[in-house]
């Protein structure tokens, strides 16, 4: 068991570093969220940042769960390192697809992708 214990560092700081990360971003977000930025460019910049945290997921999932790393037993940290890729993944796809509405549509009084969907259901 100790000829693991270097990866399973590796993987220990890859998950530390994916968390932080990903708080890091998160909570950028919501700050601008909360500051009213102009609507077309936090649109963009939730698409970038969705996207990153998406990688950082796509990146760090097999690392943190693979053969020999702490995640390799089932526990928290693999359900929650799976919940949060699956998360983010469906995060970044919203997002894009929002951006990519947004882009599409001309004028302002459409509103937004999910507030067209509700109207339409």
């Amino acid at each position: 068991e100790t000829t693991n214990a270097p990866m399973e560092c590796r993987a220990t700081i890859t998950a530390i570093c994916a968390g932080t990360f990903t708080t890091f971003f998160t909570m950028g977000m919501v700050v601008l969220i909360v500051s009213r930025a102009k609507k077309e460019y936090l649109c963009m910049i939730q698409a970038i940042v969705s996207g990153i945290v998406g990688g950082i997921y796509v990146g760090s999932v097999g690392v943190i769960t693979g053969a020999n790393s702490p995640g390799r037993f089932i526990g928290n940290l693999y359900y929650f390192t799976w919940l949060g890729f699956g998360l983010s993944i469906a995060l970044a796809g919203e997002c894009i697809m929002e951006f990519v509405y947004e882009e599409r549509s001309s004028s302002s009084d459409r509103g937004t992708l999910t507030e067209a969907l509700i109207s339409e259901g």
